[in-house]
């Protein structure tokens, strides 16, 4: 059996039990079981988290996998592609916002962005906290003129958050037209470095 099915420290000194183990025995792909372990072990997830995490293919609902592993596939399909007004910055790769679904409709959502990761606020770590930080404030300022943003929705995550793609500009008006030409906030994370690729 491999060492880390052993229960042994998995990653940052933390553990995973015995019945995380189990689940991602199951796993064929080491890659997969890695990203899970990862996810499991850094979200604190329980093995029913876990569970629900693969069952809802959570890996492959907010990662893609180009030949670039730093650039993002940029979807030119307009179906479910959202206006939206950006209410709050909740960390670096997690916004509150408020999405016009037409016939004046409205909902208001947490929205996961796809494919990028960001430090988690509330880490214990101190480095980590000012990356965090750094992310969530790097955010802020793209959005703080903007009048609004476009949104390429996808499935929600495990924690029933919708998964998206944000674009923006400040000047152009057609959300058409800003999902495929605007500026893409998902990679401009990555590429400026405040934040990592998922994969």
């Amino acid at each position: 059996m491999a060492a880390w099915a052993k229960g042994v420290p998995a990653i940052d000194g933390n553990t995973v039990s015995w019945g995380h183990h189990v689940k991602l025995l199951a796993l064929k792909d080491p890659a997969e079981r890695q990203f899970y372990l990862a996810e499991a072990t850094r979200h604190d997830w329980g093995r029913d988290t876990l569970r629900k995490a693969i069952k809802k293919d959570y890996r492959t609902i907010i990662t893609n996998s180009p030949k670039d592993r730093n650039q993002l596939k940029r979807h030119a399909n307009p179906l479910y592609v959202y206006k939206a007004f950006v209410e709050d910055v909740i960390d670096g790769d997690t916004l509150l916002i408020r999405i016009d679904l037409g016939f004046h409709t409205w909902t208001d959502q947490r929205i996961r962005l796809r494919g990028v990761d960001t430090k988690e606020l509330s880490s214990d770590n101190h480095e980590s906290k000012q990356l965090a930080e750094k992310a969530k404030t790097y955010v802020e300022n793209k959005l703080k003129d903007i009048p609004f943003v476009v949104l390429k929705t996808y499935k929600t995550d495990i924690y029933g958050r919708f998964v998206a793609d944000v674009f923006y500009h400040p000047t152009m008006t057609k959300k058409e037209m800003i999902a495929i030409t605007g500026f893409y906030l998902n990679q401009e994370i990555i590429d400026d470095g405040v934040g990592s690729p998922l994969i």
